[in-house]
């Protein structure tokens, strides 16, 4: 079964959708002191609460253009899943994407990018499960993100996410059967794969 073909700005608009959580739902607290490394990924700072909105790109004081709130609660989040490196590596690009519309508004082709690479590791687990509802079960894991509500939780940030969404005029992602290449990804989302498959099969043994 395919899945290249797909309109890929419905997603963008639906985005993702669960609840949100005062209690850390992993084994990391919501408190881990910046530095700490979960699953090879480092937290950033706890930013200050009165400043993560106080600007349209907020905090990021490791500058890798994602909001330091929203890295440490993908990282965190995320960090007992079974496909934890994989799926936090995907997670954040996405993340990266919702960022670099605040910056780019124009024709931004990195959400459209990010998209790719979420149906890329789809496609590898159904290639490794040999069932694609599977992979789709294991990938609503990141709905209880609440991405696209925390990414666009004020309304400088959602004038600037429709404006993208206007100026991108429709356009989507390649319409082809052909596998979909790991460099969509701007993490080493292959290799996450097999790390997290490696570390299945050693719990299930």
């Amino acid at each position: 079964m395919k899945i290249r073909n797909y309109l890929v700005m419905s997603m963008c608009l639906i985005g993702l959708s669960a609840c949100a959580s005062k209690e850390s739902p992993s084994s990391i607290p919501y408190d881990a002191p910046d530095g700490t490394v979960v699953n090879t990924f480092v937290l950033p700072p706890i930013p200050d609460e009165d400043e993560v909105d106080a600007t349209l790109l907020g905090v990021d004081v490791n500058d890798n253009g994602i909001r330091d709130e929203i890295e440490r609660k993908i990282i965190i989040d995320l960090a007992d899943d079974k496909n934890a490196h994989a799926l936090t590596a995907v997670t954040l690009q996405d993340a990266k994407s919702f960022q670099s519309v605040m910056i780019d508004s124009g024709r931004n082709f990195e959400p459209l990018q990010s998209v790719e690479c979420k149906y890329y590791w789809i496609e590898q687990r159904q290639n490794m499960t040999k069932d694609i509802m599977t992979a789709y079960h294991e990938y609503k894991s990141v709905d209880n993100l609440q991405l696209k509500d925390l990414s666009l939780n004020t309304q400088e940030r959602m004038r600037k996410w429709f404006e993208w969404w206007k100026n991108m005029d429709g356009t989507q992602n390649s319409s082809s059967d052909d596998p979909i290449s790991p460099d969509v990804c701007t993490y080493d989302v292959k290799s996450f794969i097999e790390k997290d498959y490696n570390k299945q099969k050693t719990v299930n043994n």
